[in-house]
């Protein structure tokens, strides 16, 4: 898989998003399968690509915004993964779906999706109110 790599990063866009489908589906089949091996096989594949987005620069997974209307449950549910943080009013709302209106493994994926996205932004309020909290008061006289 490190052979590859060097060739997505420079691979066209919609050469990329293909493959990036691909590793998506492959990790839904596997779960479907109870399969470890399928699963890792589909990670390895979609992760290649999300690292050459992400060597794009800052908005390099926004071109992941199209799969959230992909015809494939799983393939949504894994560009919400990496696009919720950047894009949660695009991503939510397809989570959301997938949490109420999928039979399929991707609904657990997006309901752990959003179950983490959740969990940071409740960490990140919760830190950033401490930031903003005056200094406690001085006992001292």
């Amino acid at each position: 898989m490190e052979e590859t790599q060097p060739q997505l990063s420079e691979a066209p866009l919609r050469e990329l998003i293909e493959e990036f489908r691909k590793g998506a589906i492959l990790l839904h089949h596997g779960a479907f399968l109870e399969s470890e091996e399928v699963q890792r096989a589909g990670w390895s594949q979609y992760i290649v690509v999300v690292r050459a987005l992400d060597a794009k620069g800052p908005g390099g997974r926004d071109a992941l915004i199209p799969l959230l209307r992909d015809p494939d449950p799983g393939v949504r549910a894994v560009a919400c993964a990496f696009l919720v943080k950047r894009n949660p009013e695009l991503a939510l709302p397809v989570l959301d779906d997938l949490i109420d209106n999928c039979g399929t493994e991707a609904s657990g994926s997006a309901s752990n999706t959003k179950g983490l996205y959740e969990i940071e932004m409740k960490r990140n309020k919760s830190r950033s109110n401490e930031n903003q909290s005056p200094p406690p008061a001085s006992n001292e006289d």
